[in-house]
């Protein structure tokens, strides 16, 4: 069982982004320690064992979980999720790239709506202002990047 990067019980998003409160920052979640492997580790573990059949392999690693932490409106879950994929798909590339002749490819089976909108928007639906990794507060910043 996988256990989110962010605490499981962080702020829930609602409809019109609790416009009243301030926004909040994603805190790492203190059930999850070196104890439990995370999805690049099993990632890198897999692509070791497996490398080692003369005829290659396939190997499947999904982010199953960014999907639950979206359908529990948990953004900072959602957000620590994708970071993880992500950091499984670097494990990957790296084989690929030392290897030479590895396909690796990324894709989901649906989307979700979730986006990076201004703090000043109302936006239909589930929102949540979160406080950014260098402290910025809505989309504004990161668009300039």
């Amino acid at each position: 069982m996988a256990i989110c990067r962010y605490a499981g019980e962080g702020p829930k998003a609602s409809y019109h982004g609790n416009i009243d409160k301030p926004p909040v920052t994603c805190t790492p979640n203190p059930k999850r320690d070196a104890s439990v492997p995370t999805l690049a580790q099993m990632t890198e573990k897999a692509i070791d064992l497996l490398s080692r059949n003369e005829k290659g392999f396939f190997l499947q690693v999904e982010g199953a979980s960014i999907d639950k932490q979206d359908h529990a409106a948990n953004p900072c879950g959602q957000i620590g999720e994708t970071v993880d994929l992500d950091e499984a798909v670097q494990k990957a590339l790296e084989f690929a790239r030392k290897d030479g002749n590895t396909l690796v490819i990324v894709t989901a089976d649906h989307a979700h709506a979730s986006q990076i909108i201004p703090a000043d928007s109302k936006a239909p639906g589930l929102t949540q202002a979160l406080n950014t990794h260098d402290g910025a507060v809505d989309g504004d910043e990161l668009r300039q990047l």
